[in-house]
């Protein structure tokens, strides 16, 4: 189930001009552990869960919000 989900993220992301990758960290107790990655020409998103990929990919106004927040 999670799985297909990854893959459709992955698709949703190819589509929008993105790349998904999930962390390849296999120690639960590292920094970077579960953490997935987007990554397009002029921006990067590092986002924790796969809802939160999902919902950044069908809100492009999100997107803007969080670059906004980030800068101050």
């Amino acid at each position: 189930m999670d799985k297909a989900r990854e893959n459709r993220a992955r698709r949703a992301a190819e589509r929008q001009g993105f790349t998904l990758r999930k962390s390849r960290t296999r120690d639960p107790l590292a920094t970077g552990y579960g953490w997935h990655i987007l990554r397009g020409r002029r921006q990067v998103a590092h986002l924790r869960d796969l809802p939160d990929v999902e919902q950044w990919l069908a809100d492009p106004a999100s997107r803007d919000q969080d670059q906004e927040e980030r800068s101050r």
